[in-house]
């Protein structure tokens, strides 16, 4: 004969369950909005010198200086802006700096990936030697190297130009870049490139038409 059995611990009733979930989506909410309260708290703080050296752009001269310092401007004045673009030259030496970094960057990514495509796919002596050796390279501090790269672009006449501080710019960071990029480059089937020349494609078109969309997301 069967013996009907009871569980130890009966099924709670259905209410209750949705109570009990309710409860678990409402602490997770408040858990989620406390994080982002708490994070834009330390943000803030941490940039509250930054803020304060923005506002204090829009004071006067004398109230900068004044004691005790005011958080807030009393009278809001343009002047200090007026005086950096029409006295000062900062108008041209941000247009310079604005050419200066689009043609490092252009210039970093161009050879950073045509040397991470070398040595990925072709096995040359040393190759791996060589990019260790660049990576120390880019250990080294960058003082160190100013005083040599000057006398390189004395010598050759550039001195004075912003090309020849952009490839300073450039040699800075170009091992960093490669090295970043050679794990990428790595990662990409070479079977991909192979099928695409059995079909009648060169080197370059398989390079510009199938590693360079694969390797677009770490570029």
């Amino acid at each position: 004969m069967n013996v009907p059995t009871t569980s130890a611990h009966p099924p709670a009733p259905q209410g209750l369950w949705d109570k009990m979930r309710y409860q678990w989506h409402l602490r997770s909410r408040l858990n989620t909005v406390f994080l982002v309260l708490a994070s834009l708290l330390i943000v803030l703080i941490l940039e509250l010198p930054l803020i304060y050296l923005a506002v204090s752009s829009f004071k006067p001269a004398l109230e900068v200086y004044r004691m005790p310092p005011t958080f807030f401007p009393e009278k809001w004045v343009l002047d200090g802006y007026w005086e950096l673009f029409n006295i000062s030259d900062m108008a041209l030496a941000l247009l310079n700096s604005v050419k200066v970094a689009t043609l490092a960057s252009f210039l970093g990514v161009a050879l950073s990936v045509g040397f991470c495509y070398t040595i990925t796919r072709f096995r040359l002596p040393g190759m791996n030697l060589f990019t260790v050796l660049m990576l120390f390279v880019y250990l080294l501090p960058g003082i160190l190297l100013m005083i040599p790269m000057y006398g390189l672009w004395a010598r050759l006449g550039f001195t004075g130009g912003l090309f020849p501080l952009a490839v300073t710019y450039v040699s800075f960071t170009l091992p960093f870049a490669v090295w970043m990029l050679r794990s990428h480059f790595a990662g990409i089937p070479v079977e991909l490139e192979e099928a695409a020349m059995v079909d009648g494609a060169t080197r370059a078109i398989a390079f510009l038409r199938i590693i360079l969309p694969l390797a677009r997301p770490g570029i």
